[in-house]
C-alpha cells in the first residue's frame, strides 16, 4: 500500500513490494520496500522528492544465522524488471572508469541489521527481469547482532581509504562476493570502481559482464525501525 502522510513530500510505503520513484529528477531513483522472505509487517517513510526514507515499522524476527526479512532500499539501474531513468547502466565492467558514490545513514542500537551498498552483474547486456547470473556484490558498511555475509572469508584488504573484510561464496546462480567494513561509520563517499577491480583481479567477476543495479538499504533480520537514509547518489561513468 502507497499512502499520502500529508508532511510535505513524504509517503508510506508497507506493500512487500511497494516502490516509490523519486520525482526531483524523474525516475532517477526508487525506493523500495522488498520485504523478499518474510511475511512479518514493515512500513518505509519515504521522501519522493530526494528519496530519503526512514524504516518507521520493522516486525521481523528472522533467525540470524540465515538470509534477512527484507531489504528496504533505494537503487539506481534495474531491479527485477522495476527500471530508473538514465542510469548508465547496463554498462560492461571492462568499459567503467569509475562510479562516484556518496550515502548518508543513520542506525539504531537495537536489533539485527546491516547498512549496506548491493550490487548487481548480468552476463549479458539484454536482462530485463528474474535472478541475475553474474555476481552480487555487497558492500557493508554498518551492521549490528550475529549476522554476517554469506560464504567464507578469503582476506582482508584496505581500499577506499577503510580496511575490509572479504568474503565469497560459489553459488550455483551466481557469485557472491562481501565487503565487509572492519571499523563502522554511518557514511561513505568513495569510487565503487576501486571494490570491482579488486573483484576482478580475484577472479570473482568478469570484465564482459555488465553493471546492472545499484542498491543502498538495510537488510533487517530483527527489527530495525529507526534506521534512516538520509541522502544517496550514483554515478556510473
Amino acid at each position: 500500500m502507497v499512502s499520502q502522510s500529508g508532511i510535505g513530500a513524504t509517503m508510506t510505503i508497507s506493500g512487500k513490494y511497494d516502490r516509490i520513484g523519486t520525482t526531483a529528477t524523474v525516475g532517477t531513483y526508487c525506493v523500495q520496500n522488498n520485504v523478499w522472505n518474510a511475511g512479518t509487517p514493515q512500513t518505509l517513510e519515504v521522501n519522493y522528492r530526494t528519496g530519503a526514507f526512514t524504516v518507521e515499522v520493522a516486525g521481523h524476527d528472522m533467525p540470524t544465522n540465515g538470509s534477512p526479512a527484507s531489504f528496504a532500499s533505494i537503487f539506481r539501474g534495474n531491479h527485477w524488471g522495476a527500471t530508473t531513468s538514465a542510469s548508465g547502466m547496463p554498462k560492461q565492467v571492462s568499459n567503467i572508469t569509475r562510479i562516484s558514490t556518496s550515502w548518508i545513514f543513520r542506525t539504531v542500537t537495537s536489533g539485527a541489521w546491516n547498512c549496506v551498498y548491493d550490487i548487481w552483474f548480468h552476463k549479458t547486456s539484454d536482462y530485463k527481469t528474474g535472478p541475475y547470473n553474474g555476481a552480487e556484490l555487497m558492500i557493508w558498511l554498518n551492521y549490528k547482532g550475529t549476522i554476517q555475509p554469506a560464504g567464507s572469508k578469503v582476506a582482508t584488504v584496505c581500499l577506499a581509504g577503510a580496511t575490509w573484510e572479504v568474503w565469497y561464496a560459489d553459488w550455483a546462480s551466481f557469485d557472491y562476493i562481501a565487503y565487509r567494513r572492519t571499523s563502522t561509520t554511518t557514511w561513505a563517499c568513495f569510487d565503487m570502481n576501486t571494490f570491482f577491480k579488486d573483484s576482478l583481479s580475484r577472479g570473482y567477476i568478469d570484465g564482459s559482464w555488465y553493471l546492472i543495479a545499484v542498491e543502498a538499504g538495510f537488510e533487517l533480520w530483527q527489527n530495525g525501525a529507526g534506521l534512516a537514509s538520509r541522502s544517496f547518489s550514483v554515478t556510473v561513468c
